[in-house]
């Protein structure tokens, strides 16, 4: 007596096939509309000096960051640090000093965002040292 095994195969590719096309039920999106009025007052205008004016100044600024957290104007600092930022990358090439001095603004923004003061000291002494050395090359060039 032989034994047929075959259905047994074919029975379950059915029941994969059925259950997978249950599966794929109807889909229905729903549009949603929403309607924003954000008034954004963005200063456009970058601060004007030369490359090395403009890193004393970022200098200058990265130590009043802190202090400014503290009275709840650290956002407003941090802009008019983007805007130096802005300024000096716009007049130098990429180099290693704007690699760096770009990864310590970088830091001291997430340090305004997660309210982490120490983090944007830390980051404000790196950048006085990498100030002084684009400084030293900048005023040498």
């Amino acid at each position: 007596m032989r034994i047929r095994a075959r259905g047994i195969p074919v029975l379950a590719a059915v029941a994969a096939g059925t259950l997978a096309l249950q599966a794929c039920g109807e889909t229905t999106i729903v549009a949603v509309t929403t309607t924003s009025t954000t008034v954004v007052n963005a200063t456009t205008t970058l601060p004007a000096g030369t490359a090395a004016q403009l890193v004393v100044k970022l200098r200058d600024t990265a130590f009043l960051l802190s202090p400014a957290m503290i009275d709840g104007r650290g956002k407003q600092v941090m802009e008019e640090l983007d805007r130096l930022w802005d300024a000096i990358k716009a007049q130098l090439p990429r180099t290693a000093f704007v690699e760096s001095a770009g990864h310590q603004i970088d830091l001291m923004r997430a340090g305004v965002e997660r309210k982490r003061a120490a983090d944007v000291d830390k980051a404000a002494l790196h950048l006085d040292a990498i100030a002084d050395a684009g400084l030293a090359g900048l005023q040498g060039a």
